[in-house]
C-alpha cells in the first residue's frame, strides 16, 4: 500500500495526464503500486493500469513528476509491491 505522503506527491500530477472523466479510476490506479528503477537506477513508482491495459505511468519516487510510461508485465516482474 503506498503511503498518504507520496500518493499526495503523485496525484496532482496523474491528474494533469487524466481528463475529468477519468478521475473516477484515481483509487483503481493506486490499487496496486511498485517501486520500479529507470536505467540510471532512479526511483520510480509505477502505478496500476486500467483494465486491460498493459502500459502502466510512472512517476519520479522523490518529487512525484511523470516520468515515463512501461510494460506492467515487466514492472511487477522487477519491482517491488509497495
Amino acid at each position: 500500500m503506498i503511503d498518504r505522503f507520496l500518493r499526495q506527491k503523485i496525484e496532482p500530477q496523474l491528474k494533469m495526464l487524466l481528463t475529468r472523466d477519468e478521475y473516477e479510476y484515481i483509487d483503481q490506479f493506486f490499487s496496486e503500486v511498485y517501486l520500479d528503477e529507470d536505467e540510471n537506477g532512479n526511483q520510480l513508482v509505477a502505478l496500476h493500469p486500467l483494465k486491460d491495459e498493459y502500459m502502466t505511468m510512472e512517476f519520479s519516487y522523490l518529487t512525484g513528476s511523470y516520468v515515463r510510461q512501461a510494460f506492467w508485465g515487466e514492472v511487477k516482474q522487477k519491482g517491488i509491491l509497495l
